[in-house]
């Protein structure tokens, strides 16, 4: 694995690079005829700008986007808690036991001096 450093000048035109693809981005979007959204329409809004103002407002939010938030990550995080973690750990034994078996099946006989 290489750790080799950026020189500055690979970093100045990565850096050009980026913005140049940003400008790009930019551009293009403002000729795509999207519809311009608002957060809150007032129309379908049941408060004012002034109630939304107010602090306790804006405490409700934050603390609606936080649970939000927090029910999304449990949610996704959720499928860890039936994952099989050891699954790989028992089929590599019972790949060796299959081994061990095989060959106690092929070689035994000359192992313990046995006649077949």
């Amino acid at each position: 694995m290489s750790s080799r450093r950026a020189s500055s000048g690979e970093r100045t035109v990565a850096t050009n690079d980026g913005e140049r693809t940003n400008d790009r981005l930019k551009k293009t979007g403002e000729h795509v005829p999207l519809p311009r959204t608002r957060r809150s329409p007032p129309s379908t809004s049941p408060t004012t700008s002034a109630q939304r103002a107010l602090s306790i407002s804006k405490n409700t939010i934050m603390a609606g986007s936080v649970v939000g938030v927090t029910i999304g990550c449990l949610m996704g995080a959720s499928c860890l808690l039936f994952m099989d973690l050891n699954a790989a750990d028992r089929k590599k034994q019972a790949q060796q036991l299959n081994t061990i078996l095989e060959t106690v099946m092929e070689h035994g006989d000359t192992l313990i001096e046995a006649e077949r």
